[in-house]
């Protein structure tokens, strides 16, 4: 990174034309709205950069909210009274900023700029405390990754200071809701997200969709991280870039299992090196279609969430550069980890640090706008009913998992508490328990044990044990 140097004399950012401005606008107008609007950027008097201006901003929402009227006299009498008169330069000087040009319909516009040299401020500031923080080698209980984690809580209260601009009429998203209708309605596509490549969960679906978080969980042995690594491969088939976290398996099982997946043979034939006849040819296509598809591993332990944001976004820079030309559909699509009670998160209890871990991984989806769809465990209890079908109060060691979910899905497979019935091999049952922005329900994939690998379910084969792979569909 190119050293950038502060030139000597340099002012912190502020315009003070713009807060003059915002001032003007709101005294001239007796009825509030400009005030109104203003506050609602700006919040309060510390994002003027002029401490006079910002106490006049003060005054203002202290008449306003007194029920009084808007103008010199009654701004200039608040300031009296509280003895803060002389601070902002008398009433001369309240005078003096209302000689500018009104301009009511560019309340909006300079206090945006007001509220952004603010922002400039607040991070100027953040920087030169950290940057002596760390010269000095101050660090916190968790050392260099709690300072930079730190860092990053401050850099992200600036990111969201934009107070009003979140409420917006609904006039606003009506438009883009219509494009998003039509553009569907053009195309055609029974799904309106990214597909997971599992037809009839699509279907329930409508697909994967930006900022959503998913929760696939269950206990050892149900196919959790099957499922996963059979959507992602699905998803980079696509032309996505997809980044998958593995905290639980090193990436050379994780590349072994999906030689496996694509290539049809068993994993333990693999491992052994026990290639024969025309497993060569399939391996030899595995390994081709493979090396060419933007699957990207990540094996690291101890990920937190801020790893993990840090790292797509990383990956999301690099594609919008054009640095992985495989990637044809120019975006990350989805993001993975497995999985949830492996990753490294603060609270004082066990509860508190799975919160905080599923809270942030909810957050970075919506800051990244990519779906993103994590792993979890479930508790024991489910093993001890008679019924194995799972709940969502077997989530484990938070209910804050199923609250920030935008869905949970469990993979269910009769068939490994049954093994000896026929009819339940081959296929498992995938529960949709929570869906926000839909019903809930289920769906049947087709599981080969082999190969570890979930597929689109043959319908019409019901009432065989072994259930054929359903030929791949067009979305």
């Amino acid at each position: 990174m190119q050293a950038v140097s502060v030139p000597q004399g340099a002012v912190p950012p502020h315009d003070l034309a713009a807060e003059e401005s915002v001032l003007t606008s709101i005294i001239f107008d007796d009825t509030g709205l400009s005030l109104d609007e203003a506050r609602g950027i700006l919040g309060g008097k510390e994002a003027f950069y002029a401490d006079q201006n910002g106490l006049i901003f003060e005054a203002a929402c202290a008449v306003r909210d007194g029920g009084g009227t808007l103008d010199l006299v009654t701004i200039a009498r608040y300031l009296r009274d509280v003895g803060k008169l002389d601070r902002v330069g008398g009433a001369s000087y309240i005078a003096s900023i209302m000689e500018a040009p009104v301009r009511r319909a560019a309340v909006r516009e300079h206090a945006v700029i007001v509220r952004d040299r603010w922002r400039m401020r607040k991070l100027i500031a953040i920087c030169e405390r950290f940057k002596a923080e760390a010269y000095i080698g101050r660090l916190p209980a968790t050392g260099v990754q709690g300072l930079l984690e730190e860092v990053e809580s401050h850099v992200a209260d600036v990111t969201h200071i934009t107070h009003g601009e979140h409420l917006r009429p609904l006039s606003d998203y009506l438009g883009v809701v219509h494009d998003n209708v039509l553009a569907a309605l053009q195309s055609g596509k029974e799904i309106s997200g990214i597909s997971t490549g599992f037809r009839d969960l699509d279907k329930q679906t409508t697909g994967m969709h930006d900022g959503d978080l998913t929760i696939i969980a269950g206990r050892p042995g149900m196919g959790k991280t099957a499922y996963m690594l059979s959507e992602a491969l699905n998803v980079a088939k696509q032309g996505y870039a997809v980044p998958f976290f593995s905290l639980e398996m090193p990436a050379l099982q994780l590349a072994l299992r999906l030689v496996s997946m694509q290539s049809r043979i068993e994993l333990t034939l693999l491992r052994g090196g026990k290639i024969r006849g025309s497993d060569g040819d399939r391996y030899q296509e595995a390994m081709q279609l493979l090396k060419q598809l933007p699957l990207f591993i990540d094996d690291s332990v101890a990920l937190t969430v801020f790893d993990f944001r840090a790292r797509v976004k990383k990956l999301q820079l690099a594609v919008a550069a054009g640095k992985y030309p495989n990637v044809t559909q120019q975006r990350v699509g989805s993001a993975y980890a497995d999985y949830l009670q492996l990753m490294r998160g603060r609270g004082e209890s066990r509860e508190r640090e799975i919160a905080s871990i599923s809270q942030g991984m909810k957050e970075t989806a919506k800051v990244l706008g990519i779906p993103i769809t994590i792993g979890s465990q479930l508790n024991r209890e489910v093993e001890k009913r008679q019924n194995k079908e799972p709940q969502l109060s077997d989530l484990r060691e938070s209910g804050a998992i199923e609250q920030d979910a935008d869905k949970v899905i469990f993979p269910h497979r009769p068939g490994y508490f049954d093994p000896d019935d026929p009819t339940k091999r081959g296929w498992a049952d995938i529960i949709l328990a929570k869906q926000r922005n839909g019903p809930p329900g289920r769906v049947r994939l087709a599981f080969v044990a082999e190969y570890a690998v979930f597929q689109n379910y043959a319908h019409g084969y019901e009432d065989y044990g072994d259930i054929a792979e359903d030929p791949a569909y067009d979305q």
